[in-house]
Formats: structure tokens, sequence, C-alpha cells
């Protein structure tokens, strides 16, 4: 008698608690697929903004002869871009340009770009 008793109030206990455990994984569920849910709609939010952006981008008409740079290059005479040539300006300009890249690089990560003020 009294084992079955026992055998009642552990089952109902052990009901209670496997209750309990099931409500508490459902809300551990619910908070993780919200999280998941706000994160990919700021991903699509963001994905908005940038065709946003890249229609009105597409909407101004920017004349190609500011990139066309061969009427600048072919108006320097010949024995200047020998020269040019001879002194490696074109090397000291990659190397100037490569440093403000990797300064830019370096300025965009947090922590590195405290170092280097």
């Amino acid at each position: 008698m009294i084992d079955s008793i026992l055998n009642f109030f552990s089952w109902l206990y052990n009901t209670i608690t496997g209750f309990f455990g099931w409500l508490l994984s459902l809300f551990t569920d619910l908070i993780t697929a919200f999280l998941t849910m706000l994160k990919d709609f700021s991903v699509w939010l963001f994905d908005t903004l940038l065709g946003l952006a890249i229609a009105a981008l597409n909407t101004v008409s920017f004349p190609a002869q500011f990139l066309d740079f061969s009427s600048h290059w072919a108006s320097i005479p010949a024995d200047a871009l020998n020269l040019a040539g001879y002194l490696g300006i074109h090397t000291a300009f990659s190397i100037v340009i490569t440093a403000y890249g990797i300064r830019l690089g370096l300025r965009l990560i947090p922590y590195v770009g405290t170092l280097f003020k």
C-alpha cells in the first residue's frame, strides 16, 4: 500500500518536473527562434537598403570621360614619361596607395585602429 502511494507521488513528481523541463525547453527554443528572426530581419533590412542605394546610384548619370585616363596620359610628353619611368614614379605611387589602403584597413578594425592614432 505504501509502495503504491510512493510510486504514485514519484510518478507525479517526475511528470511535473518533466512538464516544467519541457516548458523551459519550449521557452528557450522560442527565444532562440525570436533572435534568429531578428537577425534575419536585420540582414533583410540591410540588403533592402543596399538595393535602394544601388538603384539610386544607377539613376545618376556619371560621364565615363572622367574615368578615361588615356586622353590625359597621351597629353604627357614622351620625355616626361621616360624620366618618370627612370625615377620609378609608378612604383612610388603604387607603394603610397598600398600604404594608404593598409592604413584604412587598420583604421576600420576598432582595436587595432586605436593603436596607430
